[in-house]
């Protein structure tokens, strides 16, 4: 989500880290020990396949990046993008 997005854009600037995993409580058992950051890590089941939707084994695509803010209540953060994948322009 806001992470992908942030390598997308010149401007956004995510306050936390989204990443997917098979098994969500297993990761965030290994991150527990390192709680208190500056920086939330929130961990998602994917429950939409993500078979071709992960670039470089590190982000989600335009598209999925698109779809998971829009799933998630934020899409006026993929503006931009919105701009750029469909030259939409959202005011």
């Amino acid at each position: 989500m806001e992470s992908a997005l942030e390598e997308y854009s010149e401007y956004f600037r995510a306050g936390r880290i989204c990443i997917y995993h098979r098994n969500p409580s297993k990761l965030a058992g290994i991150f527990k020990p390192y709680g208190g950051g500056h920086i939330g890590v929130d961990i998602y089941y994917p429950d939409l396949s993500l078979k071709g939707d992960i670039e470089e084994n590190r982000r989600t695509t335009k598209l999925r990046t698109v779809i998971d803010l829009a799933c998630n209540n934020n899409i006026y953060a993929a503006k931009d993008l919105i701009e750029e994948l469909w030259g939409l322009i959202i005011e």
